[in-house]
């Protein structure tokens, strides 16, 4: 989160995916295979990671700099290439989909919840959506602000997929990890609607999403955790 370049943003993004791949795969008992979990959640998150790497590649070659201060101040004068940039930040976006579960990037999450052990759900449900969340501001927010108006829509409906696709799909799950996870796509689209209505006179849609990720951090804990307490 206090990365101030596209290269350190990337690489703290990717140990965090590493070592949650390990994580996943740590408990054999569970009804779902969590080998099988952990492989769906590797190859998905591969593809997430190049889709990424080449987002971040596009606006390095549209505005000639790694830095975020250097980027944004590009952006602000106008001395980028547009297509390329356009490009790269709906790579990015993408990811950033991908990183919160949200639809059509969801295919992981249930599983993963249900696969893993329940500790692990915990930090999965917790850590990385507020890592993610620090990403987006640092990329979207600080760095790519000035094209809010492009990306805001995309945003917009990311979220109203992920909340009308999660909570149907939530209604009629039996396992209760798996209805956390879809439980976590609807909340990732009411974090992502926070971004996409961010851009106001006092940013109040940001500081929801951020307020919103963080409460839904601790909820989610408080969830598994007393699932912990009954199957033990």
């Amino acid at each position: 989160v206090s990365g101030h370049n596209l290269l350190m943003l990337y690489l703290g993004v990717e140990l965090l995916a590493l070592s949650l791949y390990s994580l996943v795969i740590y408990c054999r008992k569970s009804k779902l295979s969590s080998i099988e979990s952990g492989v769906k959640y590797f190859i998905l998150g591969a593809v997430a990671s190049a889709v990424l790497l080449l987002g971040l590649a596009m606006v390095y070659g549209a505005t000639g700099s790694l830095d975020l201060t250097d980027i944004h101040n590009a952006v602000l004068m106008g001395q980028f290439e547009e297509g390329r940039l356009l490009l790269g930040v709906a790579l990015i976006m993408v990811a950033f989909a991908f990183k919160f579960g949200a639809v059509p990037f969801h295919m992981w999450l249930p599983d993963v919840y249900e696969g893993s052990p329940t500790a692990v759900s915990v930090y999965i449900a917790t850590a990385p959506k507020v890592a993610a969340l620090g990403f987006g501001v640092r990329i979207l927010v600080e760095t790519l602000g000035q094209l809010h108006d492009q990306w805001s829509t995309v945003a917009l409906v990311l979220a109203l997929l992920s909340m009308l696709f999660g909570n149907l799909m939530m209604l009629k799950q039996t396992n209760f990890k798996r209805m956390l996870g879809y439980s976590a796509i609807a909340n990732a689209g009411f974090i992502f609607l926070g971004f996409a209505v961010g851009k106001g006179i006092d940013y109040d849609g940001y500081s929801a999403a951020l307020f919103y990720t963080v409460s839904y951090a601790f909820m989610a804990a408080a969830g598994f955790g007393l699932l912990l307490l009954v199957t033990h």
